[in-house]
């Protein structure tokens, strides 16, 4: 007995998963409110490459850390991993030196390509010192691992103690005793 598919199965199936794409499509994806900083082409120099936290720029003497999403609204793995890029960027909100942000990059193509983002979601993080201008490529690190918010937390870390040598601080320290972050 041999199972044999039919071209109308298969196209079904096709213009099925093409639906589901695109109606989703025109719903934006929805990020934690106040955690994760929207950017695009007019503003993402002038917020990612100034490293300054606060007024006075003291805040952050070694510079800030941004892990940004590029991610496509119709893509069902964007929309899957959006709760735990909120719930990660909600985990470290707290820590001063440390930003999350989103790009859409169905919007910001040109921001993308020059990020060289090919599949969806791409995270990428960048490090940023007070006084900077323009954010470069080659001075970014991209997250390579599982979309899940146990290999988040484990890049936060890492690329935190890599990036700025944060291992503790009193912003570090306030933010375990409050339990937003774990060793």
């Amino acid at each position: 007995m041999s199972t044999m598919i039919s071209s109308t199965t298969v196209t079904s199936a096709a213009l099925l998963l093409f639906l589901v794409a695109h109606t989703r499509a025109d719903k934006p994806i929805e990020f934690g409110e106040h955690v994760v900083d929207t950017l695009n082409q007019n503003n993402f120099d002038a917020i990612v490459a100034d490293g300054a936290c606060g007024s006075d720029g003291l805040a952050c003497p070694k510079g800030r850390l941004w892990l940004v999403d590029f991610y496509a609204p119709w893509c069902p793995h964007c929309r899957h991993f959006a709760p735990v890029w909120s719930n990660i960027s909600a985990k470290y909100r707290e820590l001063k030196p440390l930003r999350f942000g989103a790009v859409d990059c169905m919007t910001q193509l040109s921001l993308c390509k020059r990020f060289q983002v090919v599949s969806y979601p791409t995270i990428r993080g960048f490090l940023a010192k007070p006084g900077g201008s323009r954010v470069l490529l080659k001075d970014s690190v991209q997250f390579k691992g599982k979309h899940t918010m146990e290999a988040m937390n484990q890049f936060v870390q890492l690329t935190l103690r890599d990036k700025l040598r944060i291992i503790d601080t009193s912003a570090w320290t306030q933010a375990r005793q409050n339990n937003h972050i774990t060793i």
